[in-house]
């Protein structure tokens, strides 16, 4: 899960040609004709993906350690 929230992440955090020539994640180049990208709502939904496993595991780090 953190490793999908991760890649995720990578690719939302960069600039893409969004007009369909070159392959589908074709960086943005001086003659790109529309470029697309970051796209910060994925990013922080990611961020957040991450904290919160690792948060969970955390807490039941803690409760697994309760006598």
């Amino acid at each position: 899960m953190h490793a999908v929230a991760v890649l995720a992440f990578l690719f939302a955090s960069g600039r893409y040609d969004s007009s369909g020539r070159g392959g589908p994640f074709r960086s943005c180049t001086a003659d790109s004709v529309s470029c697309e990208g970051p796209h910060v709502p994925v990013m922080a939904g990611c961020a957040l993906v991450v904290l919160g496993g690792l948060l969970l595991a955390g807490w039941a780090g803690r409760r697994a350690a309760r006598p």
